[in-house]
């Protein structure tokens, strides 16, 4: 598959009308359970072997809902870009290393504080990074397709938005 070159070349899926509540679960919860990460992971799995293409949809829908994100990084608009590919093909490696890892917190939440660290000098708002993690849920509901359910969608809202 070529590059590809903009959002409005390429003809992008509608986004998923995703939850608008967060479930937050009670403190004597887990975050997910031995469930929900193997659902996560078996989907993960599914989408990975093509983290390149995945993670410039994941880019191209990002800045279709959140087209002032381009400004913050070098690549811009320049989707032909090598930056933009290596940008891209780094987050998937990211993600890929987080869900690898959901049920290992000892490993996971030191490289998770690394990368907050990394993006603080963007002071990136909550609502920003709530654009990512919907960009990536689109990008798993794309990639699934029919196999896309709700308790899939359920288990990653409930991982990308639970409050440590």
């Amino acid at each position: 598959m070529g590059m590809l070159q903009s959002s409005q070349s390429y003809n992008l899926p509608p986004t998923p009308d995703y939850h608008s509540k967060k479930p937050q679960p009670q403190p004597s919860e887990p975050a997910l359970t031995d469930l929900q990460i193997e659902m996560i992971r078996s989907s993960w799995e599914k989408v990975i072997p093509n983290k390149k293409h995945h993670g410039e949809l994941l880019f191209h829908k990002l800045f279709e809902i959140a087209p002032n994100l381009k400004d913050l990084f070098p690549f811009g608009s320049d989707f032909s870009s090598p930056l933009f590919t290596a940008h891209a093909l780094n987050v998937m490696n990211a993600v890929d290393f987080a869900v690898k890892n959901l049920d290992k917190p000892d490993v996971l939440v030191p490289k998770l504080n690394e990368l907050g660290q990394t993006h603080a000098v963007f002071e990136l708002t909550v609502r920003e990074f709530q654009y990512v993690g919907e960009s990536l849920i689109w990008v798993l509901a794309t990639g699934l397709g029919d196999s896309f359910h709700t308790k899939i969608e359920d288990s990653l809202v409930r991982c990308l938005w639970y409050n440590h």
